[in-house]
């Protein structure tokens, strides 16, 4: 990771090194750089046409994992029977044991690959390594249509999602020395709102750690999202409250209209998502409005927006770990935690624990104030006590399995 000594906002990744000069892309623009030290890059680098002299440094990531191991790695491909394609993946299994657990890891939303790699971090390698240092063997992989995993993402649903983990659960089914008895999932974000699905549908599912995952209805989530991520960047209760206002008229035309209906009728339908807008709002809010209309609505997003997890939590009856940390601005974790705790045991099952990390965010990293433009910048990829309670928690729930 490297990141600019000018201005805290600079993310780049080197794409290509050659001699002292690195191809990087910088907010979706190439520039070149020099290296002045190891360590260091220097340019010119241009964004929205304007130009910006910027020293780059490079940054630590003192988790990422690194030998000896005491587990075999392998790479592995298994089949979505479901849908005929092939995902690939990361198999860590712990050296000289047999009947041990074993966990699949679903990424959150957006393409991901099998680290659920962002900002230079690579969150799941972190958690791959940790519990199969640890006797636990893990299953990451590629999300479908992203990296060398096959299918299509332009077209699926959440269910879709759910196929695919389902699709590796049931591979490590055929793992030699596996106790079949002992799979869990372990998802973040939108991975654990999958991994709800997928227990509620598969009783051969032993456990779950839902990570950030989302308890309340998607739309509502996404309102609360963007109204406190804009709290955060800024802006006043009021015009926070009155674009999200906006937002939810935007969400109602998603879900209502099909995208050809929405493209051909932008203007009428601009105008009544701006009927009755008590307060003029600032023009990069309008604008972002507007785009929201323009741009094409994906099947899978209006299925998300449409999604309430309740029904799939109250069909659970495995063990349940939620997890959130208290600054997290994309998933609200007292409104989500508190929904997973009565979804699923107001439903009969009491074997579900919740635990709110204080000063961790989305990333569950240790965080000043949990906006997006910190995740880079802060050197720890996961929060240590995040990866103790998660070993101990699957440690103690496979203990009194059958």
């Amino acid at each position: 990771m490297w990141k600019s000594g000018r201005d805290n906002n600079w993310q780049i990744t080197i794409v290509k090194i050659s001699g002292k000069f690195a191809k990087i892309i910088c907010e979706n623009q190439g520039n070149t750089v020099t290296f002045t030290s190891e360590n260091t890059l220097e340019g010119n680098i241009v964004q929205n046409g304007k130009s910006l002299t910027c020293v780059f440094n490079k940054l630590d990531r003192p988790q990422e994992p690194r030998p000896p191991y005491n587990y075999e790695s392998k790479n592995i491909v298994f089949k979505n029977e479901i849908e005929n394609f092939y995902l690939a993946g990361t198999l860590t299994i712990p050296n000289k044991m047999n009947g041990f657990p074993a966990v699949v890891l679903i990424s959150g939303s957006g393409l991901q690959n099998r680290d659920e790699e962002i900002f230079d971090h690579r969150p799941f390698r972190v958690i791959a390594d940790y519990l199969s240092r640890r006797g636990i063997a893990v299953l990451r992989y590629d999300d479908r249509g992203y990296n060398w995993s096959k299918g299509r993402a332009d077209s699926t649903s959440m269910e879709g999602y759910m196929f695919d983990a389902m699709s590796a659960v049931n591979y490590l089914k055929t793992v030699p020395g596996l106790d079949t008895t002992r799979i869990g999932l372990i998802g973040h974000s939108e991975g654990g709102t999958i991994a709800f699905m997928a227990a509620a549908r598969n009783p051969s599912i032993s456990y779950i750690i839902s990570m950030a995952g989302m308890g309340i209805p998607g739309d509502s989530l996404m309102l609360i999202q963007n109204r406190d991520i804009l709290l955060a960047e800024g802006y006043s209760e009021e015009i926070s409250s009155s674009y999200c206002a906006l937002l939810q008229r935007v969400f109602d035309i998603y879900k209502t209209y099909t995208t050809e209906y929405i493209l051909d009728n932008l203007q009428s339908l601009i105008q009544e998502v701006y009927t009755n807008n008590p307060l003029d709002l600032p023009d990069e809010l309008k604008k972002n409005i507007t785009l929201l209309l323009k741009t094409p609505v994906s099947y899978y997003l209006k299925d998300f927006l449409k999604h309430n997890p309740i029904y799939d939590l109250a069909q659970i009856s495995c063990p349940v770990l939620a997890i959130n940390g208290e600054v997290d601005l994309q998933v609200n974790s007292f409104l989500n935690l508190n929904a997973i705790y009565k979804g699923v045991h107001n439903n009969g099952n009491d074997k579900v624990t919740i635990i709110e990390y204080p000063n961790l965010n989305h990333l569950f990293q240790t965080a000043q104030t949990g906006r997006i433009s910190e995740y880079g910048s802060i050197t720890e990829t996961i929060s240590p006590q995040v990866l103790e309670d998660m070993y101990n928690w699957i440690t103690q729930v496979v203990s009194t399995l059958q």
